[in-house]
Protein backbone atom coordinates (compact mmCIF):
# COMPACT_ATOMS: atom_id res chain seq x y z
CA UNK A 1 0.00 0.00 0.00
CA UNK A 2 1.39 3.24 -0.91
CA UNK A 3 1.38 6.42 1.53
CA UNK A 4 1.48 9.87 0.78
CA UNK A 5 1.17 12.84 3.81
CA UNK A 6 0.77 16.67 3.81
CA UNK A 7 2.21 18.73 5.95
CA UNK A 8 -0.66 21.92 5.58
CA UNK A 9 0.50 25.46 6.77
CA UNK A 10 -1.54 26.23 9.71
CA UNK A 11 -1.05 29.50 11.89
CA UNK A 12 2.79 30.52 12.95
CA UNK A 13 4.63 31.31 16.11
CA UNK A 14 2.60 30.24 18.90
CA UNK A 15 -0.41 30.15 17.22
CA UNK A 16 0.41 27.10 15.29
CA UNK A 17 -1.61 24.33 14.35
CA UNK A 18 -2.33 21.10 12.98
CA UNK A 19 -3.65 19.88 9.81
CA UNK A 20 -2.41 16.57 7.87
CA UNK A 21 -3.68 14.77 4.80
CA UNK A 22 -3.05 11.42 3.82
CA UNK A 23 -3.76 9.54 1.55
CA UNK A 24 -3.33 5.30 0.88
CA UNK A 25 -4.17 3.10 -1.76
CA UNK A 26 -3.16 2.84 -5.51
CA UNK A 27 -2.84 5.73 -7.74
CA UNK A 28 -6.40 4.41 -9.58
CA UNK A 29 -7.83 3.77 -5.85
CA UNK A 30 -7.08 5.48 -2.85
CA UNK A 31 -8.38 7.07 -0.15
CA UNK A 32 -8.11 10.34 2.13
CA UNK A 33 -7.53 10.53 5.78
CA UNK A 34 -7.60 14.29 7.40
CA UNK A 35 -6.13 14.20 10.24
CA UNK A 36 -7.21 17.60 12.48
CA UNK A 37 -8.24 20.81 10.86
CA UNK A 38 -5.93 23.62 12.30
CA UNK A 39 -7.67 26.66 13.09
CA UNK A 40 -11.15 28.42 11.90
CA UNK A 41 -9.36 30.26 9.28
CA UNK A 42 -7.60 26.86 8.00
CA UNK A 43 -11.01 25.18 7.18
CA UNK A 44 -11.15 26.94 3.62
CA UNK A 45 -7.54 26.42 3.01
CA UNK A 46 -7.78 22.85 3.39
CA UNK A 47 -11.63 23.05 1.53
CA UNK A 48 -9.40 24.16 -1.43
CA UNK A 49 -6.31 22.22 -1.14
CA UNK A 50 -8.53 18.87 -1.54
CA UNK A 51 -10.74 20.22 -4.28
CA UNK A 52 -7.22 21.12 -5.90
CA UNK A 53 -5.26 17.91 -5.53
CA UNK A 54 -7.79 15.68 -5.56
CA UNK A 55 -10.41 17.09 -8.02
CA UNK A 56 -13.65 18.90 -7.55
CA UNK A 57 -15.72 16.30 -5.54
CA UNK A 58 -13.15 14.76 -3.15
CA UNK A 59 -14.05 12.49 -0.26
CA UNK A 60 -12.82 11.91 2.98
CA UNK A 61 -12.51 8.19 4.06
CA UNK A 62 -11.43 9.48 7.54
CA UNK A 63 -10.99 12.18 9.48
CA UNK A 64 -9.39 12.58 12.62
CA UNK A 65 -9.58 14.95 15.68
CA UNK A 66 -6.27 14.05 17.40
CA UNK A 67 -7.70 16.04 20.65
CA UNK A 68 -9.92 18.98 21.60
CA UNK A 69 -7.84 22.22 21.40
CA UNK A 70 -9.30 24.91 19.11
CA UNK A 71 -5.69 24.53 17.23
CA UNK A 72 -6.93 21.12 15.70
CA UNK A 73 -10.39 21.78 15.87
CA UNK A 74 -11.92 24.59 14.77
CA UNK A 75 -11.24 24.57 10.56
CA UNK A 76 -13.34 20.62 10.56
CA UNK A 77 -16.73 22.51 11.36
CA UNK A 78 -15.81 24.36 7.27
CA UNK A 79 -14.61 20.43 6.20
CA UNK A 80 -17.72 19.02 7.14
CA UNK A 81 -19.50 21.30 5.54
CA UNK A 82 -18.27 21.25 2.66
CA UNK A 83 -16.57 18.22 1.99
CA UNK A 84 -18.42 14.34 2.11
CA UNK A 85 -17.03 12.76 5.40
CA UNK A 86 -17.85 9.22 6.18
CA UNK A 87 -16.30 7.96 9.33
CA UNK A 88 -15.31 11.04 11.84
CA UNK A 89 -12.94 9.87 15.20
CA UNK A 90 -12.98 12.01 17.87
CA UNK A 91 -12.97 11.43 21.70
CA UNK A 92 -16.36 13.62 22.58
CA UNK A 93 -15.88 14.78 26.32
CA UNK A 94 -19.06 14.87 27.20
CA UNK A 95 -20.57 11.66 26.24
CA UNK A 96 -17.61 9.66 27.64
CA UNK A 97 -17.84 12.19 31.26
CA UNK A 98 -19.92 9.51 33.17
CA UNK A 99 -17.50 7.13 32.93
CA UNK A 100 -15.24 9.65 34.96
CA UNK A 101 -17.99 10.62 37.05
CA UNK A 102 -16.51 9.00 40.05
CA UNK A 103 -13.24 11.03 39.23
CA UNK A 104 -14.37 14.26 39.71
CA UNK A 105 -14.21 15.98 42.86
CA UNK A 106 -17.76 16.82 43.79
CA UNK A 107 -19.54 13.75 44.36
CA UNK A 108 -22.96 14.92 43.87
CA UNK A 109 -22.74 15.46 39.95
CA UNK A 110 -25.64 13.58 38.20
CA UNK A 111 -24.71 11.96 35.01
CA UNK A 112 -27.15 14.20 32.96
CA UNK A 113 -26.24 17.37 35.04
CA UNK A 114 -22.20 16.50 34.37
CA UNK A 115 -23.09 15.77 30.85
CA UNK A 116 -24.48 19.43 30.04
CA UNK A 117 -21.45 21.23 32.60
CA UNK A 118 -18.77 19.40 30.43
CA UNK A 119 -20.60 19.69 26.83
CA UNK A 120 -21.29 23.48 27.56
CA UNK A 121 -17.71 24.54 27.75
CA UNK A 122 -16.91 22.73 24.21
CA UNK A 123 -18.81 24.36 22.03
CA UNK A 124 -16.40 23.81 18.75
CA UNK A 125 -16.56 20.37 19.45
CA UNK A 126 -20.27 20.08 19.95
CA UNK A 127 -20.73 21.98 16.49
CA UNK A 128 -18.35 19.38 14.81
CA UNK A 129 -20.38 16.58 16.46
CA UNK A 130 -24.06 18.19 15.35
CA UNK A 131 -22.50 18.76 11.68
CA UNK A 132 -21.39 15.03 11.38
CA UNK A 133 -24.56 13.92 12.87
CA UNK A 134 -26.16 15.71 10.27
CA UNK A 135 -24.21 14.59 7.54
CA UNK A 136 -24.82 11.11 8.06
CA UNK A 137 -21.18 10.57 9.28
CA UNK A 138 -20.29 7.54 11.07
CA UNK A 139 -18.84 8.72 14.40
CA UNK A 140 -16.13 6.45 16.64
CA UNK A 141 -14.37 7.28 19.97
CA UNK A 142 -10.79 6.78 18.69
CA UNK A 143 -9.05 4.75 21.15
CA UNK A 144 -5.94 1.78 21.19
CA UNK A 145 -6.44 -1.19 19.41
CA UNK A 146 -8.44 0.67 17.05
CA UNK A 147 -7.80 0.69 12.87
CA UNK A 148 -8.52 3.89 10.95
CA UNK A 149 -7.79 3.23 7.20
CA UNK A 150 -3.75 2.27 7.21
CA UNK A 151 -2.87 3.67 10.83
CA UNK A 152 -3.31 1.88 14.17
CA UNK A 153 -4.68 3.64 17.33
CA UNK A 154 -1.70 3.19 19.90
CA UNK A 155 -3.00 6.13 22.78
CA UNK A 156 -4.65 6.76 24.35
CA UNK A 157 -6.66 4.06 26.24
CA UNK A 158 -10.52 4.19 26.89
CA UNK A 159 -9.19 3.72 30.54
CA UNK A 160 -6.42 6.49 30.46
CA UNK A 161 -8.62 8.57 29.02
CA UNK A 162 -11.22 8.93 31.80
CA UNK A 163 -8.34 9.75 34.11
CA UNK A 164 -7.69 12.50 31.69
CA UNK A 165 -10.82 13.89 31.11
CA UNK A 166 -11.33 15.68 34.64
CA UNK A 167 -8.14 16.97 34.52
CA UNK A 168 -8.85 19.23 31.25
CA UNK A 169 -9.01 23.43 31.67
CA UNK A 170 -12.55 22.90 30.71
CA UNK A 171 -14.10 20.20 32.87
CA UNK A 172 -15.07 20.60 36.87
CA UNK A 173 -12.16 19.99 39.25
CA UNK A 174 -10.74 16.09 39.35
CA UNK A 175 -10.45 14.45 42.57
CA UNK A 176 -6.86 14.12 43.02
CA UNK A 177 -6.30 11.56 45.22
CA UNK A 178 -8.20 8.90 43.13
CA UNK A 179 -6.49 10.06 39.84
CA UNK A 180 -3.22 9.45 42.03
CA UNK A 181 -4.17 6.24 43.32
CA UNK A 182 -3.75 5.28 39.05
CA UNK A 183 -0.75 6.99 38.86
CA UNK A 184 -1.88 9.01 36.43
CA UNK A 185 -2.04 12.17 38.11
CA UNK A 186 -0.73 15.44 35.90
CA UNK A 187 -2.90 18.33 37.14
CA UNK A 188 -4.45 21.62 35.24
CA UNK A 189 -2.13 23.95 34.71
CA UNK A 190 -1.88 27.04 37.07
CA UNK A 191 -0.32 30.72 35.54
CA UNK A 192 2.19 30.04 37.85
CA UNK A 193 3.63 26.84 36.44
CA UNK A 194 3.17 28.81 33.39
CA UNK A 195 5.25 31.46 34.41
CA UNK A 196 7.50 28.90 36.14
CA UNK A 197 7.84 27.08 32.54
CA UNK A 198 8.46 30.15 30.65
CA UNK A 199 11.89 31.53 33.15
CA UNK A 200 13.38 27.72 33.13
CA UNK A 201 13.17 27.57 28.98
CA UNK A 202 14.82 31.08 29.40
CA UNK A 203 17.51 29.65 31.35
CA UNK A 204 18.00 26.57 29.59
CA UNK A 205 18.36 28.83 26.53
CA UNK A 206 21.31 30.75 28.23
CA UNK A 207 23.11 27.82 28.91
CA UNK A 208 25.93 26.08 27.35
CA UNK A 209 25.56 22.63 25.61
CA UNK A 210 28.14 19.72 25.14
CA UNK A 211 28.15 16.48 23.64
CA UNK A 212 28.10 14.84 27.54
CA UNK A 213 25.19 17.25 28.73
CA UNK A 214 22.18 17.71 26.52
CA UNK A 215 19.83 20.76 27.32
CA UNK A 216 16.90 18.71 26.99
CA UNK A 217 15.73 16.90 30.54
CA UNK A 218 13.45 14.56 31.48
CA UNK A 219 10.40 15.29 33.58
CA UNK A 220 8.94 17.86 31.26
CA UNK A 221 5.04 17.92 31.17
CA UNK A 222 2.10 19.22 28.84
CA UNK A 223 -1.89 19.46 29.90
CA UNK A 224 -4.21 16.39 30.54
CA UNK A 225 -5.89 17.40 26.91
CA UNK A 226 -2.68 16.74 24.81
CA UNK A 227 -1.78 14.02 27.08
CA UNK A 228 -5.14 12.75 25.89
CA UNK A 229 -4.34 12.80 21.55
CA UNK A 230 -4.60 10.14 19.57
CA UNK A 231 -1.52 8.56 18.56
CA UNK A 232 -1.65 6.80 14.98
CA UNK A 233 1.18 4.23 13.69
CA UNK A 234 1.28 3.45 10.03
CA UNK A 235 2.50 0.43 8.51
CA UNK A 236 3.21 0.93 4.81
CA UNK A 237 4.87 -1.55 2.04
CA UNK A 238 8.74 -1.59 1.78
CA UNK A 239 8.78 -1.29 5.38
CA UNK A 240 7.94 2.18 5.96
CA UNK A 241 6.53 3.35 8.79
CA UNK A 242 4.79 6.83 9.95
CA UNK A 243 3.88 7.79 13.37
CA UNK A 244 1.50 11.02 14.11
CA UNK A 245 1.84 12.49 17.67
CA UNK A 246 -0.98 15.21 17.92
CA UNK A 247 -0.14 16.89 21.07
CA UNK A 248 1.09 14.25 23.42
CA UNK A 249 3.06 14.58 26.22
CA UNK A 250 5.71 12.01 27.20
CA UNK A 251 3.27 9.52 29.09
CA UNK A 252 1.26 9.25 25.43
CA UNK A 253 4.38 8.69 24.01
CA UNK A 254 5.41 5.58 26.54
CA UNK A 255 1.80 4.56 26.91
CA UNK A 256 2.26 4.45 22.86
CA UNK A 257 5.53 2.55 23.38
CA UNK A 258 4.49 0.22 25.51
CA UNK A 259 0.81 -0.68 23.54
CA UNK A 260 3.72 -0.88 20.43
CA UNK A 261 5.58 -3.54 21.72
CA UNK A 262 2.78 -5.56 22.82
CA UNK A 263 1.31 -6.11 19.55
CA UNK A 264 4.61 -6.40 18.13
CA UNK A 265 4.69 -2.62 15.88
CA UNK A 266 8.41 -2.28 16.12
CA UNK A 267 9.66 0.80 17.40
CA UNK A 268 13.57 2.77 16.34
CA UNK A 269 12.55 1.14 12.67
CA UNK A 270 10.19 4.92 11.73
CA UNK A 271 10.60 6.29 8.57
CA UNK A 272 8.77 9.22 9.95
CA UNK A 273 7.78 10.93 12.89
CA UNK A 274 6.05 14.16 13.98
CA UNK A 275 7.58 15.54 16.92
CA UNK A 276 4.46 16.53 19.44
CA UNK A 277 3.35 19.51 19.98
CA UNK A 278 4.65 21.42 17.36
CA UNK A 279 8.19 20.46 18.87
CA UNK A 280 7.98 21.41 22.06
CA UNK A 281 10.68 20.24 24.78
CA UNK A 282 8.01 19.96 27.36
CA UNK A 283 6.06 16.76 25.11
CA UNK A 284 9.95 14.82 24.83
CA UNK A 285 12.48 13.75 26.69
CA UNK A 286 15.98 12.51 26.44
CA UNK A 287 14.94 8.96 27.72
CA UNK A 288 11.83 8.66 25.81
CA UNK A 289 13.44 9.48 22.35
CA UNK A 290 16.25 7.06 23.05
CA UNK A 291 13.43 4.29 23.18
CA UNK A 292 12.40 5.57 20.05
CA UNK A 293 15.75 6.52 18.10
CA UNK A 294 18.15 4.93 20.00
CA UNK A 295 21.23 6.21 21.84
CA UNK A 296 23.07 9.48 21.85
CA UNK A 297 25.56 8.65 19.37
CA UNK A 298 29.08 9.26 18.86
CA UNK A 299 29.37 8.73 14.91
CA UNK A 300 26.35 12.09 15.70
CA UNK A 301 28.32 14.06 17.12
CA UNK A 302 31.66 13.78 14.32
CA UNK A 303 28.94 14.65 11.83
CA UNK A 304 27.17 17.85 13.98
CA UNK A 305 31.08 18.63 14.59
CA UNK A 306 31.64 19.30 10.97
CA UNK A 307 28.57 20.82 9.99
CA UNK A 308 26.54 24.26 10.72
CA UNK A 309 24.16 24.21 13.78
CA UNK A 310 21.49 25.26 11.81
CA UNK A 311 21.69 22.80 8.61
CA UNK A 312 23.07 19.50 9.20
CA UNK A 313 23.53 17.73 6.13
CA UNK A 314 21.99 14.23 5.31
CA UNK A 315 24.64 11.58 6.29
CA UNK A 316 23.99 7.64 4.68
CA UNK A 317 22.82 6.19 7.53
CA UNK A 318 19.98 8.43 8.67
CA UNK A 319 16.78 7.21 7.24
CA UNK A 320 14.35 8.96 9.39
CA UNK A 321 12.44 11.93 9.24
CA UNK A 322 11.43 14.57 12.21
CA UNK A 323 8.75 16.85 11.83
CA UNK A 324 7.53 19.78 14.19
CA UNK A 325 5.83 22.83 13.15
CA UNK A 326 8.23 25.30 15.43
CA UNK A 327 10.79 23.15 16.48
CA UNK A 328 11.89 23.85 19.50
CA UNK A 329 16.67 24.51 19.71
CA UNK A 330 16.31 22.11 22.87
CA UNK A 331 14.49 19.16 21.34
CA UNK A 332 16.39 19.69 18.04
CA UNK A 333 19.75 19.22 19.69
CA UNK A 334 18.58 15.97 21.31
CA UNK A 335 17.65 14.52 18.06
CA UNK A 336 21.01 15.57 16.33
CA UNK A 337 22.64 13.60 19.38
CA UNK A 338 21.00 10.69 18.35
CA UNK A 339 21.76 11.38 14.37
CA UNK A 340 18.45 12.75 13.10
CA UNK A 341 19.61 15.48 10.74
CA UNK A 342 16.92 18.23 10.00
CA UNK A 343 16.49 21.10 7.36
CA UNK A 344 14.21 24.04 8.55
CA UNK A 345 12.59 26.76 6.34
CA UNK A 346 9.43 28.24 5.43
CA UNK A 347 6.78 25.96 3.38
CA UNK A 348 3.55 26.12 0.90
CA UNK A 349 3.05 22.68 1.05
CA UNK A 350 4.99 19.93 3.04
CA UNK A 351 4.72 16.31 1.27
CA UNK A 352 6.68 13.09 2.94
CA UNK A 353 5.71 10.54 -0.19
CA UNK A 354 6.35 6.59 0.37
CA UNK A 355 6.75 5.27 -3.39
CA UNK A 356 4.35 7.44 -4.92
CA UNK A 357 5.16 10.62 -6.37
CA UNK A 358 8.08 11.12 -8.56
CA UNK A 359 8.35 15.36 -8.74
CA UNK A 360 6.86 17.52 -5.65
CA UNK A 361 3.36 18.67 -7.17
CA UNK A 362 2.47 22.48 -6.38
CA UNK A 363 5.81 23.51 -5.18
CA UNK A 364 8.14 24.62 -7.30
CA UNK A 365 7.16 27.82 -7.00
CA UNK A 366 8.79 31.52 -6.09
CA UNK A 367 11.38 31.25 -2.69
CA UNK A 368 9.70 34.33 -1.75
CA UNK A 369 6.97 32.42 -0.70
CA UNK A 370 6.04 32.82 3.02
CA UNK A 371 3.87 30.53 4.54
CA UNK A 372 5.29 30.81 7.94
CA UNK A 373 5.54 26.72 8.68
CA UNK A 374 8.64 24.88 10.67
CA UNK A 375 9.55 21.04 9.49
CA UNK A 376 12.51 18.94 10.20
CA UNK A 377 12.85 16.05 7.54
CA UNK A 378 15.81 14.30 5.68
CA UNK A 379 16.54 11.81 2.99
CA UNK A 380 18.57 9.47 2.40
CA UNK A 381 21.94 10.20 0.07
CA UNK A 382 21.68 7.08 -1.50
CA UNK A 383 18.21 7.88 -2.63
CA UNK A 384 18.67 9.11 -6.27
CA UNK A 385 15.96 11.89 -5.98
CA UNK A 386 17.84 13.02 -2.89
CA UNK A 387 19.23 15.94 -4.68
CA UNK A 388 15.32 17.17 -5.35
CA UNK A 389 14.12 16.87 -2.13
CA UNK A 390 17.30 18.92 -0.85
CA UNK A 391 17.23 21.38 -3.33
CA UNK A 392 13.79 22.35 -2.65
CA UNK A 393 14.54 22.55 1.17
CA UNK A 394 13.39 25.74 1.46
CA UNK A 395 10.06 25.37 0.89
CA UNK A 396 9.19 21.63 0.55
CA UNK A 397 10.31 18.80 2.43
CA UNK A 398 9.77 15.35 0.74
CA UNK A 399 10.77 11.86 2.22
CA UNK A 400 11.11 9.35 -0.74
CA UNK A 401 10.52 5.39 0.35
CA UNK A 402 10.85 2.67 -2.26
CA UNK A 403 10.64 1.99 -5.27
CA UNK A 404 10.05 5.39 -7.07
Amino acid sequence: MHCEVEFLPVGSGSKAGDAIVVRYGDAADYHLILVDGGHAETGDNIVAHLKKQFGPFPVLEHVVLTHSDADHASGLRTVLSEIPVRNLWMHIPWLLAEESRHLFSDKRWTPEGLKAAVKAEYGTISEIYDLAVEAGCNIFFPFQGADIGPFRVCSPKRATYNYLLPQFEKTPDPDQGAIEAAHIWIGKESLTHKIFEAAKAALQGWTEETWDNERLKDGGITSASNESSVVLYGAFENNARVLLTGDTGVSGLWWTASYAESVGLPLQQFTFVQIPHHGSRRNVGPTVLTNYWGRSSRKAQRIASRRTFQHPRMTPNIHVAWFSTHLSAVAASSLRHREAAKFIGEASRHVLDIAWRKACPSTHRSRNIREHRWTAALVERSDPLAALAYDCREFCFVLWGGTV
